[in-house]
Formats: structure tokens, sequence, C-alpha cells
């Protein structure tokens, strides 16, 4: 009992510590990395999922796990819920094989750069191919994976466990109706028909400068997090201790930096504030 936990946690730590490289590489890409080094991305990053996914998947790893399980009513509460976890994320990656992951973060890689030079020269039918290619993996993954209902099931699924179409569309209807009660309400207000367009211009470097000031506000520990730019904002972890977030003082909007800055700085504390 004891070798099979050991073996699983060490393993966890592995698998950890891989993803930690992976959003590193990933960060880089939407960062600094030059725009001709896609090609060599898209080989790390394919090659690393491989080597992650071959390591999920290992009969050794699956055998630890389904013994653990076989003798859930033994182990600590801490321990049976990690098994329990492991069981359902490995049995499902277990139907996924090794040359399709490595396909599609090869793939997708690919298409963030594509993207990028899409979305700066205002050019879809550059990205257009690259997203028909992503949709169609998308549907090969679901084949693979085969839950019950439509195919968005599946990708549902891997952000909400158990969430369906079904449930999003009864939960969006009642929202819809709502919402545009409210935004009615709003539009025929005084206040809104009276309102001018904001003609604001802010300097860059006072867009940065108030960016810092927002993440030090907030108290991001500077020793444990950065904020620096990329087309569109996200925040990615590569540790326990180690969180990037970014933003863009480039659009047209001079208060977009702002607000982006505040989400990212959010999620960056949510991050921070989960446990070793």
């Amino acid at each position: 009992m004891k070798q099979s936990l050991k073996f699983i946690y060490k393993q966890q730590k592995d698998l950890t510590i891989l993803s930690g490289i992976g959003s590193l590489l990933g960060w880089d890409q939407m960062t600094y990395m030059p725009p001709d080094g896609a090609m060599e991305r898209s080989e790390q990053t394919a090659y690393l999922s491989t080597l992650a996914h071959k390591k999920i998947v290992s009969n050794t790893f699956w055998n630890h796990i389904q013994y653990l399980h076989r003798n859930l009513d033994t182990l600590s509460l801490e321990d049976k819920l990690v098994v329990e976890r492991l069981k359902k994320d490995v049995e499902k990656a277990r139907k996924i094989p090794s040359h399709f992951v490595k396909k599609i973060a090869k793939t997708t890689t690919l298409a963030y750069q594509a993207w990028e030079q899409a979305r700066h020269q205002n050019k879809f039918s550059h990205f257009a191919p690259h997203l028909t290619k992503i949709i169609e993996l998308e549907k090969q993954y679901c084949t693979y994976l085969q839950l019950p209902g439509p195919l968005y099931n599946t990708l549902l699924d891997d952000y909400e466990e158990g969430m369906t179409t079904q449930i999003l569309q009864k939960e969006f209807s009642t929202l819809k109706q709502n919402i545009i009660k409210i935004l009615e309400h709003i539009k025929s207000s005084k206040q809104y028909q009276q309102q001018k367009p904001i003609n604001l211009s802010i300097d860059q470097k006072d867009q940065k400068r108030f960016s810092q000031l927002i993440c030090e506000k907030m108290l991001l520990p500077k020793n444990k997090t950065r904020i620096d730019v990329s087309t569109h904002p996200f925040t990615t972890s590569m540790g326990n201790n180690d969180v990037r977030i970014t933003t863009n003082y480039g659009r047209q909007n001079p208060m977009f930096s702002f607000f982006s800055t505040i989400h990212e700085a959010g999620h960056a504390l949510y991050e921070l504030g989960m446990p070793q």
C-alpha cells in the first residue's frame, strides 16, 4: 500500500514539473518568442505533451491506481480523494492515443502564431485553415471519449465535470431573458441616453506604471509574480511560487490595460492561494 502511494505521488510530482515546463514554453511564445521560432516551439510542445501523456497512461501507474482504488477503505481521506481523482483522469487519458496528443499540441502551437498575425493584420483568412484543423481535431478527441449526448458534452466535461449542453441551454435561456430586461432598462434610462463618448488618451508608459500600481495595491508578491505584455492577456502558473500575468497597452481604449490587469491579478492571487 505504502509503495503504491509513494509511486503515484512521485508520478504526480513529475507530471506537475512537466506541466510547469509546458506553461513556461507557452508563456514565452505569447510574450517574447520571435515569430520565426514557432515551428521549433511546436515541436518542443509536442514532444513535451507526448512525454507527459506517456507517463499518465503507463501501465505501471494505472496498476498502482487500480490497486489503491480497490482498497479505498484503508486509505486516509486525503489519499482517498487523490486516488479517486486520478482514476477518473487517467481512465480518460488512456482513451487518447499518444500520436493524437502530439498532433494536437503541434497544431495548436502553430495556430496561435497564425492567430496573432491574423489579428495584427486584421486578416481572418490567415487563421481560418488552422481553426478548421483544430475543430476537426476536437471532434476526433470527442469520438475517443464517447461521452453520452452531443460531442460538445465531452469538451464541457474537461472544464466543468458533469456539465452538459442540456444543462447549459436551460441555465442560459433563463439568464438571457433577464439580461435582456436589464439591458433594455439601462438603454431607456436618462443617464444612458445622455452619455457622451470619453475621449481619453493615456501614454503607454503611464498605463504600464498604473498596471504595476494595481499589482502592488492588490498585494501581488513581486518575488512570485511578474507582469508582461501579450496580444491577449492571460495568467499562467509555472509552479506554486511562479505565476505570470500579462496585459496589453496598445489597444484603442487605454482603459483596457486597467481592467485586464485587475482581472489577471485576481486570477494570479487565486493561483498563489492554491495549497502546495
